[in-house]
């Protein structure tokens, strides 16, 4: 995953393995110990080789990960349901920079299995439609050398490594807002409607919590989900005359409304939990 010998021996040592039993034990403050020592071992190195450099910046975004893992898992552990969804988007937000910084674009059988495992998570929030908001700006900064990014004057491309630095283009002198539009497929998911974390919104998750809980699953358990619709009875149906005002208020008769709205169909999701991945 990574192009030196350095930076690849640190992250081929078994503390990876030690933080995976911590995770798996839900001692989520130990397991983030456990990352902040690798952060401050991985900042003591002094080279001044850009691949030396580079692969840092890399190894420091595989600790972004990981911590954000653990934030998520240790928010759905606590209830916290709507802030999991953020660190959630943190998670794979940090594996897709993984996936393009690694050499060949190459992660090891442990990212491979949160990716997968983390996609699936996703599916269970109740999140489908996002707000994306478009502003006017003047220009965009380069974070290196400060010049406008899409000028001659910056030799830099968006989202390469340069001596241990990713070049970012950073808004500068926003003019107007554009417009908000709501989008299923936002670049940035987190801008979403807010539920009380105790809503029936978010019933999957309360499970996977109770499953946590009884210690019938843990953060590193895989599992799947099956998706069928099936129908329920409408709480809110009232059978009247076919030529009476329906019920819903629309001022139209009932056989012109609602008469076929004895039942309504859902999504029915069923998890299929299998053994935990063994990662030490």
């Amino acid at each position: 995953m990574f192009h030196t010998k350095l930076i690849n021996d640190i992250y081929n040592k078994n503390v990876f393995s030690l933080f995976y039993k911590k995770l798996h034990q839900k001692n989520f403050i130990e397991a983030k110990a456990i990352l902040n020592n690798l952060g401050k071992n991985i900042d003591n190195i002094d080279s001044k080789e850009e691949l030396i450099l580079n692969d840092i910046y890399l190894f420091k975004i595989v600790l972004t990960f990981h911590n954000s893992l653990v934030s998520l898992w240790e928010d759905i552990f606590n209830q916290k349901y709507s802030s999991s969804w953020i660190f959630l988007q943190d998670s794979l937000d940090a594996l897709r920079t993984v996936n393009k910084l690694s050499l060949n674009n190459k992660k090891n059988k442990a990212l491979k299995f949160f990716e997968k495992q983390l996609l699936t998570l996703e599916r269970l929030y109740p999140y489908k439609i996002f707000a994306s908001v478009a502003w006017e700006v003047s220009f965009y900064e380069c974070s290196i050398c400060k010049k406008d990014i899409d000028s001659f004057d910056c030799p830099h491309e968006i989202g390469e490594l340069y001596n241990g630095k990713i070049a970012i283009a950073h808004a500068k002198e926003i003019t107007q807002l554009n417009h908000v539009a709501m989008v299923e497929n936002p670049s940035d998911k987190r801008c979403v409607v807010q539920y009380d974390d105790n809503s029936k919104q978010f019933k999957i998750l309360q499970y996977l919590n109770k499953m946590l809980i009884l210690n019938k699953l843990t953060p590193l358990t895989y599992y799947k989900i099956d998706e069928t619709p099936r129908k329920l009875l409408n709480k809110d149906y009232i059978q009247l005359e076919r030529n009476k005002k329906c019920f819903c208020g629309s001022n139209r008769k009932f056989k012109k409304c609602c008469i076929n709205k004895k039942f309504i169909e859902e999504k029915h999701i069923e998890l299929i939990i299998n053994p935990e991945f063994k990662l030490w």
